[in-house]
């Protein structure tokens, strides 16, 4: 639940330089190497993700697209494929499955790395994998893991990082780190959060603590529509997972 009266600071541009420098800062020794060797890890890439993979392709890595579990096949398709990275192309896409686990995950992403390597008549070990980000929303959590058990560059999966797309939490970051952050108050039962929303001024805004976009959110202007809202959200499921 937030105030929409409340504003955050604009953030500051994560990147002021351009061509292969952001890759050489982030890949760091790996772009000693040659980059078509260099194999980046897309997770769950979709929509305005898929752009960033097209930004990587460009400079000459190739790309593998890891699926989470329970990614909807629906926003693997066109529909969710900016008209601009169509032509965007895999060495391999992997499935994690339901029964493996991150070793399991990782042992398959090799696999796939060499069998694509063989395909090109080089070396099983041709590819290092040097680099492995979010494509979406939805990949966040397991791009971390991932990452962090890789030893490529990473935001890591503890501490402050362990809920990176709780928004509850990150506001409690902006707001520790001496930035302006909305007021908020968070909860799994609708009397934990009656006495915030009384003491404010409607309208207010409902959201998933997770997801992307607009998924969820809801401008409520009354207590009685902020109720109903809130009892909705517990009862359905994110497109980009959670709730």
């Amino acid at each position: 639940l937030m105030a929409p009266n409340t504003t955050l600071s604009p953030q500051r541009p994560l990147y002021a330089n351009t061509e292969n420098s952001i890759l050489s800062k982030n890949l760091g020794n790996s772009t000693m190497m040659n980059p078509a060797q260099s194999l980046i890890l897309l997770v769950d890439p979709y929509s305005t993700g898929c752009m960033v993979g097209q930004e990587i392709s460009k400079r000459g890595y190739p790309l593998m697209a890891v699926w989470t579990k329970g990614f909807a096949p629906e926003m693997k398709s066109e529909n969710h494929i900016p008209v601009s990275c169509r032509d965007l192309r895999y060495v391999a896409q992997i499935d994690d499955l339901d029964p493996w686990s991150l070793d399991e995950l990782i042992a398959n992403i090799r696999k796939a790395a060499s069998t694509a390597a063989r395909n090109m008549g080089k070396p099983d070990d041709y590819y290092t994998i040097a680099g492995c980000i979010a494509g979406g929303e939805a990949g966040v959590d397991m791009a971390d893991l991932l990452s962090e058990k890789l030893g490529v560059a990473s935001n890591g999966a503890k501490g402050d990082f362990a809920n990176r797309r709780d928004k509850k939490v990150q506001q409690e970051l902006i707001c520790k780190a001496g930035l302006r952050s909305v007021r908020q108050a968070c909860g799994e039962k609708f009397e934990e959060v009656e006495g915030f929303l009384k003491s404010q001024t409607f309208p207010v805004v409902l959201k998933p603590t997770d997801s992307a976009g607009s998924d969820g959110v809801k401008l409520c202007h009354s207590m009685e529509e902020a109720k109903e809202h809130f009892h909705h959200l517990l009862s359905v499921e994110a497109v980009n997972g959670g709730y």
